[in-house]
């Protein structure tokens, strides 16, 4: 989630099945409305493939060579077109030939394709959102060019290579000659000259490597991750505490979360719902529950971390102290407990809350 702009996800329902396929974009040319950029009123789907995959889609025998497919998906039909061959595209007078065996109705209004933006981009029309990652791209070819030539250098450091401050004449067999570099061979040179091993010494080691964590450090900025180091860490956060130190990745996540929750699960949702509506014995992983309504659908999120047992004995107190002072009512103590409780629905444990004390 994030390596690509934009995600599209089809929804249909195929004999009686419903059926949720996660489709690839780059195949996919979207059409949004003018008046509600978020709104699709068209999606074609085309790209190439050869005979043989033509035939394995059951599309029957065709020559050697590649092919376009071609599908389009409207308010109401979804529409198969015969494969034309690619080198017929270039002719812009070749018209598509509708395959009316496959093409369907459905009749839903809208376009079965949930269409999900990654981050916001600085064009609302364009169809791709920003990518995630593409602040530390740069940052992380860099550390991977860095590393290799510091490993390179590191296995040239176990074989290093012999110089020799010398005369040629000086040596017998001239140059040509190999030296064994181990404790228990020797080599006898004149007075004055001098042996040196010639490998790469630590101090360049540890620089590439500070480099290195500089650069990983840039890139998780960049991206808003998580640049805090476990080990590094001497006692227990408190989930108050872990959530300032990730206040970048925080941020990132929620802006996630309505890209791919409130605008991209909750679309899912609603289209599921329609199509129940339209087809009332479709079956949901092979159980059928008819017609299902959706009405303020929204999600609920738990907190980024969980309380420490420190963190809910404080909540606890303070909220008890809070409530004894009468400063608050029992539905916002009970709402400044969820971090801790995880309630869902606050009415309900109110009443829970009031039927124990009558009980006691």
């Amino acid at each position: 989630m994030g390596a690509v702009g934009s995600v599209a996800i089809l929804v249909q329902a195929i004999e009686n099945e419903l059926v949720v396929e996660l489709k690839r974009t780059c195949f996919l040319e979207p059409t949004f409305s003018l008046l509600d950029p978020r709104k699709l009123v068209y999606v074609r789907e085309q790209y190439i493939v050869d005979a043989d995959g033509l035939k394995k889609a059951g599309f029957g025998e065709f020559p050697d060579g590649n092919y376009w497919f071609t599908r389009d998906f409207t308010e109401f039909e979804t529409i198969w077109y015969d494969p034309i061959p690619v080198e017929y595209s270039a002719d812009k007078n070749t018209q598509l030939i509708r395959d009316e065996a496959r093409c369907t109705q459905h009749g839903l209004g809208v376009i079965p394709i949930v269409w999900i933006k990654n981050l916001p981009s600085a064009d609302p029309n364009a169809p791709d959102g920003k990518c995630t990652f593409s602040a530390g791209i740069d940052a992380m070819i860099d550390a991977d060019y860095l590393l290799s030539q510091t490993v390179r250098g590191l296995r040239y450091s176990s074989d290093p290579t012999m110089v020799l401050s010398v005369d040629e004449y000086q040596i017998s067999n001239g140059l040509t000659s190999s030296f064994t570099k181990d404790a228990s061979h020797a080599i006898a040179l004149p007075q004055g000259s001098d042996a040196k091993l010639l490998e790469i010494n630590g101090t360049g080691a540890a620089a590439a490597l500070n480099m290195w964590q500089a650069l990983r450090s840039l890139a998780l900025e960049a991206m808003h991750g998580n640049r805090a180091h476990g080990d590094r860490v001497s006692a227990a956060q408190s989930g108050r505490a872990m959530e300032l130190m990730c206040l970048g990745l925080t941020w990132l996540v929620g802006r996630l979360r309505r890209s791919y929750g409130d605008c991209g699960l909750v679309s899912v949702i609603n289209l599921i719902t329609l199509i129940t509506q339209k087809f009332p014995d479709l079956k949901i992983a092979g159980q059928s529950y008819g017609e299902l309504q959706a009405k303020n659908i929204s999600l609920v999120w738990p907190a980024w971390f969980e309380p420490t047992f420190g963190d809910m004995q404080t909540i606890a107190n303070a909220v008890q102290s809070a409530k004894t002072a009468g400063v608050v009512s029992m539905d916002t103590a009970v709402r400044m407990m969820k971090p801790a409780t995880h309630v869902q629905h606050v009415a309900e444990e109110i009443k829970k809350i009031l039927n124990d004390n009558e009980l006691s």
